[in-house]
């Protein structure tokens, strides 16, 4: 029980490492899944392909820049 307050000392360089693997294993699970619904949607809109194929880039994109 002593532990959490004896390692303190450490630094914040784990908590940053945590979070930003965190952050790319969450990001990396919205673009499998949005991946998966594009597919779906390509398979049942042949002509849709362009358009969703523009909005995997948008949200790719934007989950990049917010990692």
């Amino acid at each position: 029980m002593k532990d959490s307050r004896e390692e303190e000392g450490i630094p914040c360089f784990k908590y940053i490492i945590y979070v930003s693997s965190l952050k790319a294993v969450f990001s990396l699970f919205f673009i499998f899944s949005l991946f998966t619904i594009l597919r779906s949607l390509h398979h049942h809109h042949h002509h849709r392909s362009l358009l969703s194929s523009r909005f995997f880039h948008l949200s790719l994109s934007l989950s990049l820049s917010t990692s």
